[in-house]
């Protein structure tokens, strides 16, 4: 859990985030309250990553993610968070399995983002009074951002195992 940072506002949301390298998987009592599922992994399919313009030199990034597989603590309890790693990437789309998902009857939700400077976590900057992401940031599902992303806007329910999945980044603000 060291590896979580809290971005605790997103538009007036909180929304966690994750950095520090290879997929991790959450102690098994915290997997206890989910049951039922058949699907061990889906695909992720991450569209509209960007490159700093400025540095011809960045030829690569990362793309970390948090996955929830319940609404509760959604989304911004990293005691919740039931996998969570991140994945280089070298072009504007990008395609990643996550692995091991625990059984859950609620679905799940994947929140991500692009770690443009591979620092492990969320770049942030004040925007009138309030923080919001420096950096690109997507959700299963794609929902519009006019409030806060819910659990039920942002579900997903793989129906079979390696089920594509696909991600939009946004940026605020550019």
């Amino acid at each position: 859990m060291a590896c979580l940072r809290r971005f605790t506002e997103l538009l007036g949301v909180g929304l966690i985030l994750v950095g520090c390298g290879v997929a991790e998987k959450e102690s098994s009592s915290q997997l206890s309250s989910f049951n039922g599922g058949a699907v061990d992994y889906i695909s992720v399919v991450v569209k509209d990553l960007r490159f700093n313009a400025g540095s011809p030199q960045q030829k690569e990034t990362q793309v970390c993610y948090a996955v929830f597989a319940g609404s509760e603590g959604f989304p911004s309890d990293p005691s919740r968070v039931v996998l969570k790693g991140c994945q280089r990437v070298t072009s504007t789309v990008a395609s990643f399995l996550i692995e091991e998902l625990p059984p859950s009857v609620d679905g799940y939700v994947v929140s991500l983002f692009q770690d443009m400077n591979m620092n492990g976590k969320l770049d942030t900057r004040g925007l009138f009074g309030v923080q919001v992401p420096e950096e690109p940031f997507g959700f299963s599902q794609n929902p519009a951002l006019l409030g806060a992303p819910t659990y039920e806007k942002c579900k997903i329910m793989p129906q079979k195992n390696g089920e594509r999945f696909e991600i939009l980044m946004r940026k605020i603000g550019g």
